[in-house]
Formats: C-alpha cells, structure tokens, sequence
C-alpha cells in the first residue's frame, strides 16, 4: 500500500529508523511493490548499523531485478567498499576497500 510506503519513507527522513522498522516488519505483508519494500528494508538496517541484514535485503532487490547496478552499489557500500571519493571520481579497486 502507498500510505505504508509514504509512512516509512517519513520516518526514514525523520530519521526515526527504529519506529520505521517495526512499522515496515509490521505492515510488509501489505506492501504489493516487493522491490520498494526490500529497498526500504535494506536502506532502514544500512542507517541502523546492521549491514548483514541490510546485504541480505540489497541482495534479494538482484533477485528482483539482477541489472539493477545501484543494488549492487549498496551492497559494496554496506560492505565497506567506496568507489568513488569525495569529488565524485572512480577509486582504484585496489584502494575501495575503507
């Protein structure tokens, strides 16, 4: 439902992430856009600090759409890999890791 969506997606920007999770576990059943809800999921463990739980959400988003590259941006990023720097430009692969 979108008034779940719009809810969650508030308390995200309020950076209220604790109450944004437990409304989303909540409601998830609710939800008909599979990929918004794992993308919300993901991105509500990333801010928590729970990045195994948020790899596994960024992870089921490539089940969903396997070509969809900010997936796997997300899971490199959770994981601790950077690849771009601060102006914007591509890091060695060599130097990525944080």
């Amino acid at each position: 439902m979108e008034v779940i969506i719009l809810k969650v997606k508030s308390l995200i920007g309020l950076e209220k992430y604790k109450e944004a999770l437990k409304f989303l576990n909540k409601n998830a059943k609710k939800v008909l856009d599979q990929y918004q809800l794992e993308e919300m999921f993901g991105s509500i463990y990333e801010k928590l600090e729970t990045p195994k739980k948020a790899v596994e959400h960024y992870e089921k988003l490539l089940e969903l759409n396997a070509v969809n590259y900010e997936s796997y941006y997300k899971i490199l990023r959770t994981k601790g890999v950077e690849l771009w720097d601060s102006e914007g430009k591509a890091r060695n692969l060599d130097d990525a890791q944080k």
